[in-house]
């Protein structure tokens, strides 16, 4: 009795395992760990947590109560979702998720690593990191308490966000690894991502019609990257693979909120309205940073900084052309996209997904040498290849975290698995290498062959040693009775798919009751004259039992008894065969939606439910040792999902060269720089034989001329596409002999994208997209411009084409400009090639144009407009200043804000309000006047009236709703200590001292608000932000502060608020006041260039909607 006790006791304890020799037989029956998880008896975390004696954990289980998260407290995301479902899975466990080379905690379970593992929090956030040598530290002490811990792992998988969806995008899951074990590592511990090293910047995620811009903040260095033009999935490629934490995004946007919902790292964010544009947006995020960080100075805009083994992704606009983009677009020649003319029509969509993500995604120079050379040798190569399907990440994700028994899913991992161990091992092992450099490069992770090999090698082991391959199930025979039969196979499938030796005992016991049944079958609802097997021994198995039955149906046909079964009776439909008919009872019963009457027998009722009830007990048993698999395979679920984009790529890659060796394609040659030449290429990829091919050798700025439906759009698209898929490494329906240099850079235009809606005009929107081009333009790039000139008419489209011309050519990049203006500006430009399509000898080649003299030419040598367009384009490339001017709207479009409706009268009073302003504050009077003119509707009762410094309120402001803004100059105290700048940027962000301050409010008593108002004493912008605008989002703050490491910067202005100046407008009602306040407040965003905003959350979360 004791000894029973003493046994109880010690099972009771944290990490007791089974011993003896019935716990040694069990572990080395099943193949299994010897490890179960903790026995925590009737303690609960909710125990330890209300004895906490430390004050810091006490008070982060104050702050999460009082704002009910349990998780962190931010806005929910996907971390959140994924936190709750871990919490939920291990209730009395630590959840820490392993982030780079850290071990992450969250929520209350912050407050229990600080009590009793002496840990510190990230700031005052319920946030905490684990470093790698103080983890074992941890899950012993939390052990001690009999509290376990959980280690969850983000596992980085390229999957499609849904079934029908040809997009390939990169998610970060969290899924289960293991129950941490104080002496063993983490299964992954030596192979982590390639950007693993987290930072403590911050990502602003906004998006237009150019599509998704991000930018990188780093508060640290001081510089901000910006990223334009890209699609869903390279956004949400660069948000997964930084690993950031905090993220400034634009509000009231569906496009970034569709794609914050995929992002699983990020735990705080901030929400920025008002925006129309991305570069005010940017700076807007960057003067966040700096005011929660108190810092001084500005951000320095750098240029986007690949790794050399980085993907750079399509900008949106050359991926929409090539059917690659977001939408799907219009593709060369077909309007499913350039990735299906690379694969046979017959291809999985599996592999049209990861053709299309190579497209989209070019791979750089060392993967594309790694895809050629794998192409080539599968092209050649006498290994066949095997019939093995990858596993959907997805189907991985979900029975590792769920840990549901779902032996399908399990059967295709294996099958995977067994796929890329034979690929490992037949393949040439320069082969299997450079598919594994591929893969791993699409997933931004750092595996190598042998360990993903080794892995591999020890999943299949954990599933071979307990589930049945499917010619090992032992089928049971028929007995003739479809009904009988139906129900032996439902109820034994779980069971089947383990091995015979791990349910040994269970397998006897069904067999035995399925043997029970089928004998009272036989006799009560069928006369069997004997039962005797062939050698007339008596029949003791199932076996025999089963064949005596089939023997006596197959002998009396005609005497089949008709038998229904459910899950509660045998009904037998008529009697023909029955011995006894009175031992029947007639009964109703409901099978598959309908009301069955019939007969059946007790004895045959006691005897199914026998039969069901072992079979229950037989797959409980199996659940549990499928259930153990899942388990023993969590660790390896990174490896897993590797392997199977394993042999994503080399069945993908082997389709695309079995499909394009027949048809004669073939690799062109590489070099690093030279000419872009290509035999015989045919146009739009067509697969048609009447199609003319094309051969073309470029080098410098080719001019296409010619008229509309000429062909100029199909070869500039055609070009397009050979050069990505060149780019990629793939082959090309050219003859050998071509060459397509290693491009850096490949950027398409067209004007005849603008939709013609907006804020800008047309010719704004071409300087706007020219300006880009020649921006990223080197001697290293490739610039295809289609329609250059469209939506202008023919003066300013001459004008427009001969500088962007001339600045392509100085450049030095190999670039094909189509145009239709004319040829008026030949004689304006040099070191370019006009040509134009022509047909010789069967092919298409690209010839020198003569010069056309048109009406327009006289004109144009004459016209001052050339040379104003010359400067403004020398503005935008040849800037030396750190800011990029803006376009004068003015002058070419439309003005930035439509007076047309407002009187000369009106524009009078505010230019003399603006008079009376001192001269200080004028730009900011300027700013304000245009934005109630811009908001003078209805609600708008009287006109604005200007406040002096000193004086009160008229009496038509007494007692009324008034919207009002509050002019405050800046006094500075001392010399700036700005934060010096590189001379060569870009751009600055979030720059700058300003000489005045704006507050905008709403009031029912304007005299006691300016009263309260001018009686606050001087204080620093950083000191008053800090006391307003700091309050939101404090545990954000805290985070940076905490991960940046920086100490405050003292201000070098002061608000004067004694001597500010104030517009204020009567309002019908409050709610119009309120309306105003948040209308003129998003207007004030984009001018945060030239003033202080001091009303930062102002009006953003009111429960009153404002819609402009």
């Amino acid at each position: 009795m004791r000894c029973l006790l003493l046994r109880a006791l010690l099972a009771a304890r944290p990490g007791f395992q089974c011993g003896g020799r019935h716990g040694a037989f069990l572990c080395a029956k099943r193949g299994f760990s010897a490890e179960r998880p903790v026995d925590r008896g009737n303690g609960t975390l909710e125990t330890h947590l209300s004895g906490l004696a430390n004050a810091q954990a006490r008070q982060i289980v104050a702050q999460i109560a009082q704002k009910n998260q349990h998780l962190r407290t931010s806005k929910p995301a996907v971390l959140t979702e994924a936190l709750e479902l871990a919490k939920a899975e291990h209730p009395n466990c630590v959840i820490v998720t392993r982030c780079g080379e850290y071990y992450e905690v969250h929520g209350t379970d912050v407050a229990l690593c600080i009590e009793y593992c002496g840990l510190q929090p990230t700031g005052v956030t319920p946030h905490l990191e684990i470093p790698p040598d103080r983890l074992p530290h941890a899950i012993e002490a939390l052990r001690r308490r009999g509290i376990g811990m959980a280690i969850y792992d983000y596992v980085t998988a390229l999957e499609s966000e849904h079934e029908d969806d040809e997009r390939l995008v990169l998610r970060k899951s969290l899924v289960f690894s293991h129950e941490a074990q104080p002496t063993d590592g983490h299964v992954t511990h030596d192979r982590q991502s390639t950007d693993s090293n987290f930072t403590g910047s911050a990502l602003g995620v906004a998006h237009n019609r150019s599509g998704y811009s991000v930018s990188v903040i780093d508060p640290v260095k001081r510089t901000v990257e910006v990223r334009d033009r890209l699609t869903f999935a390279s956004a949400l490629s660069l948000l997964q693979t930084d690993d950031c934490r905090v993220v400034i995004f634009q509000n009231g946007n569906t496009h970034v909120k569709k794609l914050l919902s995929q992002v699983s790292t990020a735990i705080h964010y901030e929400p920025l309205q008002g925006h129309n544009s991305t570069k005010a947006f940017h700076d807007a995020a960057c003067r966040s940073i700096k005011m929660r960080l108190e810092m001084r100075g500005s951000f320095r805009v750098i240029n986007t900084a690949t790794s050399h083994m980085e993907r750079i992704p399509l900008d949106l606009e050359t991926a929409s052309v090539l059917g690659l983009g977001d939408g799907g677009g219009t593709g060369t020649g077909n309007t499913n996209g350039l990735h299906l003319q690379m694969l046979p029509g017959n291809a999985p969509v599996y592999m049209k997904r990861y053709m299309r993500f190579m497209l989209a995604q070019p791979p750089p120079a060392e993967v594309a040498e790694d895809v050629r050379y794998v192409i080539g040798k599968l092209a050649q190569m006498q290994v066949p290849l095997v019939d093995a399907r990858p596993v959907s990440p997805f189907k991985v994700r979900s029975l590792i975290s769920q840990q549901r028994v779902d032996v399908t899913t399990l059967r295709d991992i294996e099958e995977a698995l067994k796929g890329f161990t034979y690929y490992a091992k037949t393949l040439a092992p320069g082969i299997s290498k450079r598919v594994n450099a591929i893969a791993i490069v699409d997933l931004k992770l750092n595996y190598k062959l042998a360990e993903l090999l080794s892995d591999a090698e020890r999943c299949l082991q954990i599933i071979d040693s307990a589930m049945s391959f499917p010619h090992e199930i032992d089928h049971v025979e028929p007995t003739g009775m479809d009904a009988i039969d139906s129900l032996f196979r439902r109820s034994e499938s779980c069971m089947k798919s383990v091995k015979q030796h791990l349910l040994l005992r269970d397998r006897k016991q069904v067999d035995e009751a399925a043997f029970q049944l089928l004998k009272a079958i036989a006799e009560e609802y069928m006369t069997v004259p004997q039962f005797e097997d062939p050698n007339g021994n008596s029949v003791a198995n199932r076996g025999s039992l089963t064949a005596c039955i089939r023997k006596h149906l197959e002998s009396k046909a005609d005497s089949i008894p008709n038998l229904v079964v459910n899950d509660h009776f045998v009904l037998l439909n008529a009697i023909t065969d029955t011995p006894d008919h009175t031992i029947l009872q007639t009964t109703e019963t409901v099978v598959g939606n309908k009301r069955v009457r019939g007969y059946t027998s007790r004895r045959v009722t006691d005897e199914l439910r026998n039969y069901r009830n072992k079979c229950a007990i037989a797959e409980a048993n199996a659940n549990q040792t499928l259930r153990h698999i899942v388990r023993s395979l969590a660790p390896h679920t990174q490896s897993i999902v590797i392997c199977s984009h394993f042999l994503v790529v080399v069945q993908t890659l082997a389709g695309h060269a079995g499909m394009a060796v027949p048809k004669g394609w073939t690799v062109p040659s590489s070099p690093s720089t030279g000419e872009l030449l290509l035999k015989k290429f045919t146009p739009a990829f067509l697969p048609h034989d009447d199609v003319i091919p094309l051969s073309l050798k470029l080098n410098g700025t080719h001019v296409l001329l010619g008229p509309n439906n000429s062909g100029r759009s199909t070869l500039i698209a055609s070009v397009l596409g050979a050069c990505i898929c060149a780019q990629s490494g793939l082959y090309l329906p050219c003859a050998s002999g071509s060459k397509v240099p290693k491009f850096t850079n490949i950027v398409y235009n067209s004007p005849l994208r603008y939709s013609g809606t907006g804020d800008v005009s047309p010719f704004e929107y071409n300087i706007n997209a020219i300006e880009h081009v020649i921006a990223k333009a080197d001697n290293r790039s490739l610039v295809l411009i289609d329609d250059l000139g469209a939506h202008l008419d023919a003066l300013q489209a001459t004008a427009f084409v001969a500088v962007v011309v001339q600045r392509l050519a100085q450049t030095g990049c190999t670039s094909i400009i189509a145009t239709n203006v004319g040829s008026d500006f030949r004689g304006h430009v040099s070191n370019a090639h006009f040509s134009s399509i022509v047909t010789s000898n069967g092919n298409m080649l690209l010839s020198e144009a003569r010069c056309l003299a048109t009406p327009l030419k006289h004109a144009f040598e004459n016209s001052a407009f050339l040379g104003q367009i010359q400067q403004e384009m020398d503005r935008y490339v040849n800037q030396s200043s750190s800011e990029i001017p803006a376009v004068n709207s003015h002058r070419y479009g439309r003005p930035n804000i439509d007076t047309s409706a407002v009187s000369q009268k009106k524009r009078a009073c505010f230019e003399d309000l603006i008079r009376e302003m001192p001269s200080a504050l004028r730009d900011a009077a300027d700013i304000l006047c245009a934005a109630f003119e811009e908001l003078s509707t209805s609600s708008i009762r009287s006109a604005v009236v200007h406040i002096a410094a000193g004086c009160m309120p008229p009496p038509i402001l007494s007692n009324v709703p008034v919207t009002y803004a509050i002019i405050v100059p800046l006094t500075p105290t001392g010399k700036s200590h700005e934060t010096e700048l590189d001379t060569h940027a870009d751009a600055c962000f979030a720059e700058g001292e300003f000489s005045a301050a704006v507050y905008v409010g709403e009031t029912g008593n304007l005299d006691v608000r300016l009263k309260a108002h001018r009686s606050k004493p001087l204080s620093t912008v950083d000191e008053y932000m800090g006391k307003t605008y700091m309050n939101h989002e404090p545990e954000m703050t805290a985070y940076l502060q905490a991960k940046s490491g920086l100490s405050p910067e003292k201000s070098s202005q002061l608000l004067n608020w004694q001597a500010s100046h104030v517009l204020a407008a009567k309002m019908n009602t409050r709610s119009d006041a309120k309306v105003t306040e948040r209308k003129l407040i998003k207007r004030l965003y984009n001018h945060q260039n030239k003033l202080v905003l001091l009303s930062q959350r102002d009006g953003v979360y009111r429960e009153m909607s404002a819609v402009d």
